[in-house]
């Protein structure tokens, strides 16, 4: 583990010394752009009702710079700094807090420098880790609400009954999200790119991400590796993760996500999720389901079903109502219900 991190880290100091020493001292141009995503949301956990004003916690209200400039000896540098604006949003803030809404801060979601070339891409930095959206490749639909990830909506409210987990607890997608990395990315090659980074603090990803059409049909799947090395959660080693969703050229649209963990001791979480989806123009349907075994013992189920439309330009609206169940072995709680509707614009 130590002499691979050793080695990724001489390549990567290597590859910039190399890139950046014989290049012109002129600026990389960059572009600026974001979203503002703003959900209305009612909860109902079959003892409260309450209504909120939240961020949308799928796709955070964002800003960012990007850029990236093509040196003299055919290597190509870029750059990516963003920030999101997400304190108030639909995970982690309990839908059932009767507290009002506060003013959220930026916060740093990527601040890396990249290098590029026929060798692939090495990526130095805040950034996603090699894993991020392995679970979550998905093109049937209403993506402003529905997907692999149930917690993201309610992910810090309770349910009533069989403990009181929190929607947190009982659904995990496992997902990697950002980390400080050096990351390496292949070329692309038949429509497959390999991915591997190791973060600050010991975790390394490896994943393979694939793009491609077949006839009618077009294909896009990941499959990802985690080996926790962190010391956050002491039993637990590793997580494996994977998606793979298929539209043909009627519209219509499935997604299948699955994620394990394997642990030293205790019991080990499991997720699998399905969606289906068609497209009609700018509008979208979906419906979708998941099921969940968490590392308390407890089970959980998930029912979905949402409209988006796209007005063009960025900008899209989206209802949806999910059905949240969960048990364990002696009592079942009652059941969550989501109302949602939002507002994405992007510039």
């Amino acid at each position: 583990m130590i002499k691979m991190k050793k080695t990724l880290l001489m390549a990567t100091g290597a590859l910039l010394a190399a890139g950046f020493a014989s290049s012109d001292a002129k600026a990389v141009d960059v572009e600026l752009y974001g979203q503002v995503n703003k959900t209305l949301i009612s909860a109902d956990n079959g003892s409260t009702t309450e209504v909120a004003v939240r961020d949308n916690d799928k796709s955070s209200t964002r800003v960012g710079l990007k850029g990236e400039q093509a040196l003299d000896n055919g290597l190509t540098a870029s750059v990516l700094v963003e920030y999101e604006l997400n304190g108030d949003n639909t995970r982690d803030k309990d839908l059932f807090a009767t507290t009002a809404g506060g003013s959220s801060t930026l916060t740093e979601r990527h601040a890396r420098v990249g290098l590029s070339g026929m060798f692939g891409t090495v990526l130095l930095g805040q950034t996603s880790d090699a894993t991020d959206g392995a679970a979550e490749q998905d093109m049937a639909g209403v993506n402003d609400l529905l997907g692999s990830d149930i917690r993201r909506f309610g992910g810090a409210s309770s349910f009533v009954g069989a403990g009181n987990p929190t929607v947190s607890t009982v659904f995990k997608t496992f997902d990697s999200v950002r980390s400080d990395v050096i990351a390496y990315h292949t070329p692309v090659i038949a429509g497959v790119q390999g991915r591997i980074s190791t973060a600050e603090g010991g975790n390394v990803d490896a994943a393979a991400f694939y793009k491609g059409k077949y006839d009618a049909f077009a294909v896009k799947a990941a499959i990802g590796y985690e080996m926790k090395n962190d010391g956050v959660d002491a039993t637990l080693e590793d997580e494996v993760y994977g998606s793979i969703s298929v539209k043909h050229d009627s519209s219509l649209a499935a997604t299948y996500a699955y994620a394990t963990e394997g642990r030293d001791s205790g019991t080990e979480a499991e997720m699998h999720y399905f969606k289906v989806g068609y497209t009609f123009d700018a509008l979208e349907v979906a419906a979708d389901y998941a099921t969940a075994d968490a590392t308390t013992g407890h089970e959980g189920k998930a029912y979905g079903i949402g409209a988006q439309y796209n007005l063009g330009h960025g900008v899209s609206v989206a209802g949806a109502y999910r059905q949240l169940e969960a048990e364990n072995s002696t009592a079942s709680a009652d059941d969550i219900d989501l109302i949602m509707a939002n507002v994405r614009v992007k510039f």
